[in-house]
């Protein structure tokens, strides 16, 4: 949300986002609080801090939104503690601030849910779509309450391209699909195919941890030249990773929900394989 995750993405855009302030996510392998895989713990420095951030940089009053990935994406696939969404959306209704979830990378099934709101159990007033929605059209969504909708005057804000037909009917499409081929259910099953796949890594020196919400899978390295040396290695092998993270340390795994459990098998199989150096026997 709002790039955060690395500077470059913010690099010669920053004087374009004024009043914007940055609060810590709970991230336990980083948290100044240990022990670090303590993630409640964690939370609730996060939240001391935006205690903090909303006495001494911002008044309450002033703020209009609280913005956040319900799981980080590009961050590092970071699911913080429920308890923590919880207390956000407290604070949001307490300081008469909008609760919005940017979850471009998280819905339409990829956490075990339709959307990680309902996975996690917190109603935010506002929630950001793209991605899995167009079903590989450009095709993006805000999706509020009428109420908060009919705020906007008519004409007052649109685009040139919204609600494009083409991909509004690729979108349409991909909906009826998730929904008629259970993909929900399915995806809940893909991340424990895969979490038992990956198990053999979790006492490998360079790899700090293997987690998942749903089918959002990751594996973090100790730094990015573990990482990287994964993804040359599995690409020369036919299979395609990409890296996320603060500093590109996490490869993350987010295989179409449609996928053959075969081809996860040999997906995972390669990364395995790729961090031990040696073939590896199929789980029982």
């Amino acid at each position: 949300a709002v790039t955060t995750s690395k500077a470059g993405y913010r690099r010669g855009y920053g004087s374009l986002l004024p009043d914007v302030y940055m609060a810590p996510f709970p991230y336990p392998l980083a948290c100044p609080i240990q022990p670090e895989h303590d993630a409640e713990a964690c939370a609730q420095h996060c939240l001391a801090e935006l205690d903090v951030l909303l006495e001494h940089q911002v008044p309450a009053e002033h703020v209009a939104a609280i913005l956040i990935e319900p799981v980080l994406g590009e961050g590092g696939y970071i699911a913080p503690p429920a308890s923590f969404l919880f207390a956000l959306r407290e604070v949001a209704t307490r300081i008469g601030a909008l609760l919005i979830f940017d979850e471009v990378q998280t819905g339409f099934g990829r956490t075990g849910a339709w959307f990680a709101a309902q996975k996690l159990g917190v109603t935010p007033d506002i929630m950001a779509l793209a991605k899995a929605l167009g079903g590989g059209l450009p095709l993006g969504a805000v999706v509020a309450p009428r109420e908060l909708q009919e705020k906007w005057l008519t004409g007052t804000h649109g685009s040139t391209f919204g609600g494009n037909p083409v991909s509004c009917a690729s979108g349409l499409a991909t909906l009826e699909v998730i929904r008629d081929e259970d993909l929900i259910t399915r995806a809940e099953r893909l991340g424990e195919l895969m979490v038992r796949e990956l198990a053999p890594l979790r006492s490998h020196p360079r790899v700090r941890e293997v987690r998942r919400i749903g089918a959002m899978v990751a594996v973090e390295f100790t730094d990015a030249k573990a990482s990287k040396a994964v993804l040359k290695t599995a690409l020369d092998a036919d299979v395609l990773l990409i890296t996320c993270g603060f500093h590109d340390q996490v490869v993350r795994f987010i295989p179409p929900l449609n996928i053959s459990e075969s081809d996860l098998h040999i997906g995972t199989r390669v990364v395995v394989e790729a961090v031990l150096g040696k073939p590896v026997a199929t789980p029982a």
